[in-house]
């Protein structure tokens, strides 16, 4: 999604194309633009493309190509949401092995990348001017830390998120099952490893982190969602600022106090201040025709900044078959309530 949420952008993998959408900021109707397709028009790095991602100011977007072990670079016209392919990022030597997702830093001076293959986070300044991504870092699992011990929780990373204040990165593992804490350094863009959280550790044990898939931070940064598909289930952490640590609040499971269509969770994202949007990637709900997937919504708390409560909402609409992914605008977004 586009910061001023007038475009959308779509990765898909098995057509090694990258389509762009106008969006209407009223009705969220979508018309098509155009697509980016690998080895046409000089376009290049979209073989099993995983993800797109605009940078802060819409100047450019970015995308992950998984068999090309390489990001995207491309120009964006903030008017028309058009993109012009610019050429490919700088590894400076990394592997980027199976590149799945990106998070960009909300100065847009750094993009970081989940290897996947290579069981790593990559690090890239970006120019802002250019949109030029040069690489700088990498942290792997199992990494030896200058002060002892190493780095856990990164075995096949599937997705990143960086706090809305821009000083901590957080990494979900499905694998690990697990949650990678990172400080930031807001003037370099440099990561330092301060931990992990994992499925059923901790006293009161954390659950709904098995199959960790998905992550999403709400507005405040005071609170984080993280999808765990093999519990079918949200967990829910208070994050204190300070520190960047987690603490496991609860979890909201398929079947249980009411919440249905989170069979196979595989995406979360919040929506304004109060509405937490899913996606599964086996039926859950029928569509209206019977052959879709689900896509359930999930009320926050009215005293969400204090204990971040989660509440069904209502039962989804018709979506496309096989979602896997939820994007929602952080610009005047239609009253979902």
């Amino acid at each position: 999604m586009s910061p001023d949420g007038l475009h959308l952008y779509v990765a898909a993998g098995l057509d090694n194309t990258l389509s762009s959408f106008d969006r209407d900021l009223v009705s969220g109707r979508l018309e098509h633009l155009e697509n980016q397709v690998d080895n046409q028009n000089g376009v290049d790095g979209l073989e099993v493309v995983q993800a797109a991602a605009v940078s802060p100011d819409g100047l450019h977007l970015y995308t992950a190509g998984f068999l090309e072990d390489q990001i995207a670079i491309f120009d964006r016209d903030p008017g028309t949401g058009l993109l012009t392919w610019t050429g490919l990022a700088d590894r400076a030597g990394a592997a980027l092995n199976g590149p799945t997702a990106m998070a960009l830093t909300p100065d847009g001076l750094q993009l970081y990348a989940a290897a996947k293959l290579g069981n790593a986070i990559e690090c890239f300044s970006r120019d802002a001017g250019t949109g030029e991504l040069t690489h700088f870092a990498t942290l792997a699992d199992s990494q030896v830390l200058p002060g002892g011990g190493h780095l856990d929780g990164l075995l096949e990373p599937r997705a990143l998120v960086v706090s809305p204040d821009g000083v901590h990165l957080y990494a979900v593992s499905a694998v690990d099952s697990a949650v990678t804490i990172f400080a930031r350094n807001p003037a370099t863009g440099v990561l330092t490893y301060l931990g992990f959280v994992r499925d059923a550790t901790g006293n009161p044990p954390i659950d709904g982190l098995n199959g960790a898939t998905a992550l999403a931070f709400s507005p405040d940064g005071l609170h984080l969602y993280v999808a765990g598909e093999l519990d079918d289930a949200i967990a829910v952490f208070r994050r204190d600022p300070a520190t960047g640590l987690l603490t496991f609040v609860h979890r909201r499971r398929d079947g249980l106090s009411g919440v249905t269509g989170l069979d196979r969770v595989t995406a979360v994202a919040v929506s304004g201040p109060s509405l937490v949007a899913l996606t599964v990637n086996v039926t859950s709900w029928p569509t209206t025709d019977g052959s879709g997937e689900a896509v359930p919504a999930i009320r926050r708390s009215e005293d969400a900044r204090r204990r971040s409560g989660l509440e069904p909402l209502s039962a989804p609409a018709s979506w496309g078959t096989r979602a896997r992914n939820v994007a929602a605008s952080s610009a005047a977004t239609p009253n979902l309530m």
